[in-house]
């Protein structure tokens, strides 16, 4: 009797089992305990504004903005030096700058017309690019949105939905996550 076919189904079952234990999902609400969101009278929200990179999620986590909306310098040291930059540079483009002791690390410029976000008076969704994690054991890729809205008091709020899939030395893995996020203004 030949074992070898066994063992190749063992293998597999055991990959898909696997990938089924290292799977998370992450949902958090918009907690009751945070200020209430606001409205534009109509079109488009203005996000506009500085904010610090450091926020905290609605679980009460810390989370930075980099996570969602700069995944090119992720990972980057926890640091409450840096900052996040939103600019209306026209009607039709937002411009998103990551600062770290005022010394630009990253910059998007993103287009209403090039389908690289869409607004309403609730706030404006962005489209998260397709972003690759290569190190010696890590081997993952994650792409999402995220809805960036503020409260009275010119905070921004960020409802991330990321999906993520990849490996971990020859683990199999894979997340959702649906996250809120608080980040105050820095104030002139």
């Amino acid at each position: 009797m030949n074992i070898y076919p066994v063992l190749i189904i063992f293998k597999i079952l055991l990959i898909i089992a696997l990938s089924f234990v290292s799977s998370c999902a992450v949902i958090e609400k918009y907690p009751n305990s945070w200020n209430d969101l606001i409205q534009a009278d109509s079109g488009c929200m203005d996000i506009a504004g500085n904010y610090y990179d450091k926020g905290v999620t609605a679980s009460g986590n810390n989370i930075r903005i980099g996570w969602s909306l700069f995944p090119e310098i992720w990972p980057l040291r926890w640091t409450d030096k840096a900052l996040v930059e939103i600019k209306k540079i026209s009607p039709d483009e937002i411009k998103l700058i990551y600062l770290l002791n005022n010394n630009v690390l990253s910059e998007r410029v993103l287009s209403l017309k090039r389908g690289e976000f869409r607004c309403n008076e609730r706030g404006v969704y962005i489209d998260m690019p397709f972003h690759r994690t290569n190190s010696k054991m890590l081997y993952a890729g994650s792409w999402g949105k995220s809805y960036l809205s503020k409260d009275d008091f010119g905070d921004l709020y960020i409802n991330a939905k990321i999906t993520t899939i990849g490996l971990f030395l020859i683990i199999p893995l894979g997340g959702i996550d649906h996250i809120w996020g608080r980040f105050s203004v820095k104030k002139h």
